[in-house]
């Protein structure tokens, strides 16, 4: 009963919010609403609650968020689905992962073993990606608020992956985006493609027994209690947009428009909160069970050649723009290095 009345609650405040401008609701604060999936005590949790509360203190007398953030939008497909419409979410937080069904070129970012460290992946994002993302997601109908931060992307399993054969015939769950699921093909593993809602109970009926996901996710989402081996492959690494629908967005004052920008706390401090967060998460599981595996430098390097020589045949497999975000990222790659270089050198 307490489910249902939750439901009905979240139905009613979808069906309520987000009324175009001509509408003949009561002068007052424009009510919107914000969709996106959070864990509570996670560092999502802290952003969200940032966003909520910069957008009331900046822009209380004209906007008032509505925020459906702990899923009740639906799963992550359907929550963005409803954004690109923009009457029942006006603004919402999605991952790569996800969101790479709206613009499939995200999956290039997730292209196995792709970076070396979360220093390239910032150089590379704000330097050479954040525009052209941007000039996709606005094709969509969406506009680019800013960048989140998930973390790297690790194997999960009921049992040590610690070679690519590990992984062979071993069933594993892969999220909806194509590099996820051709990473899981590409290592000869038994690719079940499920959602997110569906890993507890598919580990627990032997539908699969594991898959790859960030820290957070594993941790909060009840992961770990089925899968206690977890294996630091940082094959990908997740990031995610902070997305207004285009038509409603046109609607607010540039005023508006900037705190929206700002609100849920710009790169920087969204990075320095969720990275450490992260990191005390990754540092307390052994204590709860959890058997963490950190490769040798010769195990991981048979797993980046398996990876890299696979990176040309999921850039044709998700088509469009894919060649050129990939050509930029190897640019942005090249370039990183050198300054690198340049640094140690001075």
């Amino acid at each position: 009963m307490r489910r249902l009345l939750s439901l009905l609650t979240a139905a009613t405040l979808i069906a309520g919010c987000g009324q175009a401008p001509d509408s003949d609701a009561a002068v007052g604060p424009q009510r919107f609403n914000v969709g996106g999936f959070m864990f509570s005590g996670s560092s999502d949790e802290q952003h969200w609650r940032r966003f909520e509360r910069n957008v009331r203190e900046q822009a209380g007398d004209t906007l008032e968020p509505v925020m459906l953030v702990r899923g009740e939008a639906g799963p992550e497909e359907t929550m963005l689905s409803e954004l690109r419409r923009g009457r029942r979410i006006q603004v919402g937080g999605g991952s790569f992962q996800g969101l790479a069904t709206i613009v499939p070129e995200i999956a290039v970012i997730s292209a196995p073993f792709l970076f070396d460290s979360i220093e390239e992946v910032d150089f590379v994002m704000d330097e050479y990606l954040f525009e052209p993302y941007a000039e996709m997601f606005a094709a969509q109908g969406l506009v680019v608020l800013q960048y989140t931060d998930i973390g790297w992307v690790n194997i999960y399993a009921q049992k040590p992956i610690l070679e690519p054969e590990d992984a062979r015939g071993y069933p594993l769950r892969a999220a909806s985006s194509l590099a996820a699921l051709h990473f899981t093909e590409s290592i000869g593993a038994d690719s079940k493609t499920l959602p997110f809602t569906d890993i507890v109970p598919s580990l627990q009926t032997g539908l699969i027994r594991g898959g790859s996901t960030s820290v957070t996710m594993y941790t909060y989402g009840g992961i770990m209690s089925e899968a206690r081996h977890l294996s630091m492959s940082r094959h990908s690494y997740d990031k995610g947009f902070m997305l207004a629908n285009a038509r409603w967005f046109a609607t607010l004052t540039p005023q508006e428009q900037e705190v929206l920008r700002t609100a849920f706390g710009g790169h920087e401090v969204v990075r320095e909160v969720t990275r450490r967060m992260v990191e005390e998460t990754l540092a307390a599981l052994p204590a709860q069970g959890i058997e963490v595996h950190e490769w040798t430098d010769e195990q991981r390097a048979r797993w980046v050649e398996r990876g890299w020589s696979q990176h040309g045949q999921l850039i044709r497999r998700i088509g469009g723009r894919a060649q050129e975000i990939y050509d930029l990222v190897l640019e942005g790659k090249q370039e990183f290095q050198r300054r690198e270089a340049a640094a140690d050198a001075a």
